[in-house]
């Protein structure tokens, strides 16, 4: 056994391993919209007049304007919290209503569901011919987070995914280089096989990613991506067998000015990524330090895949 694998082996002994903390948003079903802004004001800066608006949860549950629903769910996104009770509610006026959603509205409020752990099947499903009817409106974010919805719920629509792929390659150039990287784990997450559209998002990618390499140059980059973009990306063009030596070579060139943002999942991703496209690179080593730096995040599954795949590459 090598140096390194000995290095994490030891850290491993002298921790405690436990499920990585999550953090999620809190449910809970306050007395009064007051006891809501008391204690969310603690936290996070409120839209005072929009949460002043409704004098109890029951009214805001009746809301039935498509823009009303959208703000409501927005500000609760903002504060990090979900009422199950009002988002039940609004979840059966938007199925009733749902002549009414465009794609790039459905976007939104999916995208706004997912974050708060409130993004269900039965909506995917039902938003489906609406979804295919409207999405020439819709840009490539909204694009991005419709596919992240179906992901989310683990639900594959063929029409859906036939529109949105043909609508992809409409918008690709416009596409920036997080939404790349999350519309292609989308694919990945959902097991779809497009490789002429994969083939075309790996080339985007490396381009864009190429173009903000020099940080010397540019010290925006971090606006651009971040470490999770970038083992998302490794990750789905691993699985569904459309890695390149250019794609993973340019990952492992961005990986370097955000080595240490690297989470565990994040690192055990990459690994993995990496042994599935049979690709070596230098930075493997320093995302094994990284790894050693995050020993206590690791899960047992998470560490064991992460070792399997540095013994793969005789680390």
């Amino acid at each position: 056994r090598n140096d390194s694998q000995r290095s994490l082996f030891t850290a491993t002994s002298a921790v405690e391993l436990r499920p990585f903390p999550v953090s999620l948003p809190e449910s809970f079903r306050p007395e009064s919209i007051e006891e809501l802004v008391q204690t969310a004001s603690d936290k996070h800066e409120l839209n005072r007049d929009f949460w002043g608006r409704y004098k109890d949860f029951p009214t805001m549950a009746q809301v039935s304007n498509k823009d009303e629903i959208l703000q409501i769910v927005d500000n609760f996104v903002l504060i990090h919290r979900k009422h199950v009770h009002v988002f039940q509610r609004l979840k059966v006026t938007v199925l009733r209503t749902l002549d009414m959603w465009s794609a790039s509205d459905l976007a939104g409020l999916c995208h706004a569901w997912a974050q708060l752990g409130f993004l269900h099947e039965d909506l995917c499903l039902a938003m489906a011919g609406r979804v295919t009817e409207t999405v020439d409106g819709c840009n490539p974010q909204q694009l991005t987070w419709l596919l992240d919805a179906y992901a989310t719920a683990r639900c594959s629509v063929d029409s859906v995914t036939a529109t949105i792929v043909r609508a992809t390659f409409l918008l690709l150039e416009k596409f920036t280089l997080k939404e790349l990287c999350l519309h292609a784990s989308s694919f990945a997450r959902l097991n779809l096989q497009h490789r002429e559209l994969l083939h075309a998002m790996s080339l985007r990618f490396v381009s864009l990613l190429t173009s903000c390499s020099d940080v010397s140059a540019d010290r925006d980059w971090h606006t651009r991506y971040a470490a999770r973009d970038l083992a998302l990306m490794s990750y789905a063009l691993a699985k569904l067998g459309c890695a390149s030596d250019a794609a993973f070579a340019a990952i492992s060139k961005g990986a370097v000015p955000v080595m240490r943002d690297f989470t565990a999942q994040d690192i055990r991703m990459v690994f993995v990524a990496y042994q599935r496209a049979n690709y070596f690179d230098a930075v493997l080593q320093s995302l094994s330090l990284e790894a050693h730096r995050r020993i206590a995040q690791f899960s047992a599954e998470s560490l064991t895949l992460t070792l399997s795949s540095m013994a793969y590459f005789g680390m």
